[in-house]
Protein backbone atom coordinates (compact mmCIF):
# COMPACT_ATOMS: atom_id res chain seq x y z
CA UNK A 1 0.00 0.00 0.00
CA UNK A 2 0.93 3.72 -0.47
CA UNK A 3 -0.11 7.40 0.38
CA UNK A 4 -2.42 8.44 -2.50
CA UNK A 5 -0.05 11.56 -4.14
CA UNK A 6 -3.48 13.73 -4.41
CA UNK A 7 -3.56 13.52 0.22
CA UNK A 8 0.25 14.21 0.13
CA UNK A 9 -1.31 17.33 -1.72
CA UNK A 10 -3.94 17.77 0.55
CA UNK A 11 -1.54 17.90 3.46
CA UNK A 12 0.48 20.40 1.67
CA UNK A 13 -2.69 22.48 1.26
CA UNK A 14 -3.33 22.14 5.03
CA UNK A 15 0.56 23.72 6.00
CA UNK A 16 -0.39 26.55 3.20
CA UNK A 17 -3.33 27.31 5.43
CA UNK A 18 -1.41 27.43 8.72
CA UNK A 19 0.91 29.60 7.60
CA UNK A 20 -2.01 32.02 6.00
CA UNK A 21 -3.54 32.49 9.45
CA UNK A 22 -0.32 32.33 11.53
CA UNK A 23 1.65 35.44 9.88
CA UNK A 24 -1.26 37.34 9.33
CA UNK A 25 -1.84 36.82 13.21
CA UNK A 26 1.78 37.39 14.64
CA UNK A 27 5.18 38.02 12.66
CA UNK A 28 7.85 35.38 13.26
CA UNK A 29 11.03 37.40 12.52
CA UNK A 30 12.52 40.86 13.32
CA UNK A 31 14.29 43.16 10.05
CA UNK A 32 13.50 40.32 7.35
CA UNK A 33 10.84 38.51 5.32
CA UNK A 34 12.35 35.41 5.85
CA UNK A 35 12.19 32.30 8.66
CA UNK A 36 13.79 29.45 8.68
CA UNK A 37 12.30 26.36 6.30
CA UNK A 38 12.63 24.09 9.54
CA UNK A 39 9.14 25.52 10.32
CA UNK A 40 7.73 24.29 6.79
CA UNK A 41 9.07 21.03 7.60
CA UNK A 42 7.54 20.77 10.95
CA UNK A 43 3.71 21.95 9.82
CA UNK A 44 3.94 19.54 6.88
CA UNK A 45 5.00 16.51 9.30
CA UNK A 46 2.36 17.55 11.73
CA UNK A 47 -0.35 16.94 8.62
CA UNK A 48 1.11 13.84 7.67
CA UNK A 49 1.05 12.45 11.44
CA UNK A 50 -2.60 13.64 11.81
CA UNK A 51 -3.69 12.34 8.25
CA UNK A 52 -1.96 9.37 7.79
CA UNK A 53 -0.79 8.67 10.94
CA UNK A 54 2.76 8.73 10.14
CA UNK A 55 5.53 8.40 12.08
CA UNK A 56 7.85 11.65 11.91
CA UNK A 57 10.85 13.10 12.49
CA UNK A 58 13.23 16.17 11.50
CA UNK A 59 16.51 16.19 10.63
CA UNK A 60 17.61 12.53 9.97
CA UNK A 61 20.61 11.65 9.76
CA UNK A 62 20.91 10.07 5.84
CA UNK A 63 24.59 8.53 5.15
CA UNK A 64 27.75 10.17 5.97
CA UNK A 65 27.60 13.27 7.95
CA UNK A 66 24.24 14.65 6.16
CA UNK A 67 20.75 14.83 7.15
CA UNK A 68 18.03 15.02 5.25
CA UNK A 69 15.54 17.83 6.54
CA UNK A 70 12.45 15.76 7.91
CA UNK A 71 10.61 11.91 7.02
CA UNK A 72 7.27 10.52 7.39
CA UNK A 73 6.75 7.06 7.90
CA UNK A 74 3.48 5.44 7.52
CA UNK A 75 3.14 1.72 8.71
CA UNK A 76 0.59 -0.93 6.62
CA UNK A 77 1.63 -3.81 8.72
CA UNK A 78 4.07 -5.99 6.86
CA UNK A 79 4.43 -2.88 3.76
CA UNK A 80 5.24 1.15 3.99
CA UNK A 81 5.79 3.75 2.71
CA UNK A 82 8.35 6.68 3.54
CA UNK A 83 8.50 10.42 2.77
CA UNK A 84 11.95 11.30 2.31
CA UNK A 85 11.93 15.01 2.51
CA UNK A 86 14.06 18.01 2.25
CA UNK A 87 12.72 22.08 2.28
CA UNK A 88 14.48 24.97 0.78
CA UNK A 89 13.99 28.88 1.55
CA UNK A 90 14.42 30.63 -1.75
CA UNK A 91 15.63 34.16 -1.00
CA UNK A 92 14.83 36.96 -3.40
CA UNK A 93 17.62 37.86 -5.60
CA UNK A 94 19.49 34.55 -4.82
CA UNK A 95 17.20 32.36 -7.10
CA UNK A 96 20.06 30.78 -9.02
CA UNK A 97 21.82 29.72 -5.49
CA UNK A 98 19.13 27.89 -4.51
CA UNK A 99 18.00 26.70 -7.47
CA UNK A 100 21.50 24.67 -7.55
CA UNK A 101 20.89 23.75 -3.89
CA UNK A 102 17.96 22.36 -4.77
CA UNK A 103 19.35 20.15 -7.78
CA UNK A 104 21.82 19.11 -5.22
CA UNK A 105 19.57 17.83 -2.37
CA UNK A 106 17.30 15.94 -4.88
CA UNK A 107 20.34 13.86 -6.31
CA UNK A 108 21.02 13.32 -2.94
CA UNK A 109 17.82 11.87 -1.89
CA UNK A 110 17.92 9.37 -4.38
CA UNK A 111 20.89 8.11 -3.56
CA UNK A 112 20.21 4.22 -2.91
CA UNK A 113 23.23 3.56 -0.24
CA UNK A 114 21.64 6.76 1.62
CA UNK A 115 17.90 5.19 1.57
CA UNK A 116 19.11 1.71 2.60
CA UNK A 117 20.80 3.68 5.32
CA UNK A 118 17.49 4.63 6.78
CA UNK A 119 15.43 1.63 6.00
CA UNK A 120 18.26 -0.75 8.38
CA UNK A 121 16.79 1.23 11.24
CA UNK A 122 13.63 -0.56 11.01
CA UNK A 123 13.18 -2.77 13.88
CA UNK A 124 9.50 -4.41 13.04
CA UNK A 125 10.88 -7.40 10.94
CA UNK A 126 7.33 -7.93 9.79
CA UNK A 127 7.86 -4.95 7.12
CA UNK A 128 9.60 -6.99 3.86
CA UNK A 129 8.78 -3.95 1.84
CA UNK A 130 8.47 0.35 2.00
CA UNK A 131 7.49 2.35 -1.00
CA UNK A 132 9.95 5.35 -0.56
CA UNK A 133 9.27 8.48 -2.24
CA UNK A 134 11.32 11.64 -2.57
CA UNK A 135 9.42 15.38 -1.21
CA UNK A 136 10.93 18.72 -1.76
CA UNK A 137 9.03 21.71 -0.31
CA UNK A 138 9.99 25.20 -0.59
CA UNK A 139 8.68 28.68 0.42
CA UNK A 140 9.56 32.57 -0.80
CA UNK A 141 8.99 36.05 -0.98
CA UNK A 142 8.50 37.40 -4.20
CA UNK A 143 8.71 41.36 -4.55
CA UNK A 144 6.79 41.61 -8.05
CA UNK A 145 4.49 39.65 -10.58
CA UNK A 146 6.46 38.76 -13.11
CA UNK A 147 9.22 37.46 -11.06
CA UNK A 148 6.58 35.59 -9.51
CA UNK A 149 5.19 33.88 -12.78
CA UNK A 150 9.54 33.23 -13.23
CA UNK A 151 9.40 31.22 -9.87
CA UNK A 152 6.25 29.29 -10.51
CA UNK A 153 7.33 28.43 -14.09
CA UNK A 154 10.72 27.28 -13.09
CA UNK A 155 9.25 25.67 -10.22
CA UNK A 156 6.33 23.28 -12.45
CA UNK A 157 8.57 23.24 -15.64
CA UNK A 158 9.00 19.35 -16.80
CA UNK A 159 10.35 20.00 -20.52
CA UNK A 160 13.71 18.17 -19.73
CA UNK A 161 16.35 16.90 -17.55
CA UNK A 162 17.39 20.27 -16.79
CA UNK A 163 13.82 20.75 -15.22
CA UNK A 164 14.45 20.88 -11.54
CA UNK A 165 11.91 18.05 -11.38
CA UNK A 166 11.17 16.57 -14.41
CA UNK A 167 9.14 14.19 -13.88
CA UNK A 168 7.47 15.02 -10.33
CA UNK A 169 4.61 16.08 -9.57
CA UNK A 170 4.71 19.80 -8.42
CA UNK A 171 2.09 22.43 -6.86
CA UNK A 172 3.18 26.04 -6.11
CA UNK A 173 0.28 27.67 -3.38
CA UNK A 174 -1.58 30.86 -4.03
CA UNK A 175 -0.82 33.98 -2.23
CA UNK A 176 -0.70 33.41 1.11
CA UNK A 177 0.48 36.63 2.41
CA UNK A 178 0.60 40.07 0.85
CA UNK A 179 1.97 42.83 2.20
CA UNK A 180 0.24 46.33 2.87
CA UNK A 181 1.95 47.63 0.06
CA UNK A 182 0.70 44.53 -2.32
CA UNK A 183 3.94 44.33 -3.87
CA UNK A 184 5.43 41.82 -1.79
CA UNK A 185 3.88 38.05 -1.76
CA UNK A 186 4.11 34.97 -0.12
CA UNK A 187 4.02 31.49 -1.42
CA UNK A 188 4.64 27.69 -0.84
CA UNK A 189 5.68 24.87 -3.32
CA UNK A 190 5.71 21.51 -2.93
CA UNK A 191 7.23 18.54 -5.40
CA UNK A 192 6.75 14.91 -4.95
CA UNK A 193 9.20 12.78 -6.87
CA UNK A 194 8.58 9.10 -8.29
CA UNK A 195 8.43 6.23 -5.89
CA UNK A 196 11.22 3.68 -5.73
CA UNK A 197 10.30 0.24 -3.86
CA UNK A 198 12.76 -1.43 -1.50
CA UNK A 199 12.48 -5.18 -0.33
CA UNK A 200 14.21 -7.38 2.01
CA UNK A 201 15.93 -10.14 0.65
CA UNK A 202 16.63 -14.03 1.76
CA UNK A 203 19.73 -12.37 4.19
CA UNK A 204 17.38 -10.08 5.30
CA UNK A 205 19.46 -6.82 3.53
CA UNK A 206 17.52 -4.21 1.78
CA UNK A 207 17.82 -3.93 -1.81
CA UNK A 208 16.00 -1.87 -4.77
CA UNK A 209 13.17 -3.77 -6.35
CA UNK A 210 10.80 -1.45 -8.29
CA UNK A 211 12.09 1.99 -10.04
CA UNK A 212 10.39 5.53 -10.39
CA UNK A 213 6.38 5.07 -9.58
CA UNK A 214 4.47 7.87 -9.96
CA UNK A 215 1.52 7.80 -7.95
CA UNK A 216 -1.76 9.40 -9.25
Amino acid sequence: MIVNIEDIISSFKKTNEDFSKSINLIWPTVGSRGFTESNLVQSFLFHCKTMFNAITYSEVPFGGKSRVDGIAFIDFTNTAHLLIIEAKRIKENQYNNAYDEIKKDTNRMLENARIIDILERINKKEIFSVSVQPLFLADVWIGNKKRSDNVKAIWESKENQNSLFPGWKTDFSDELWTSESGKVKYHQMIAIGNINTFHRNSLNKWELKEQSILTK
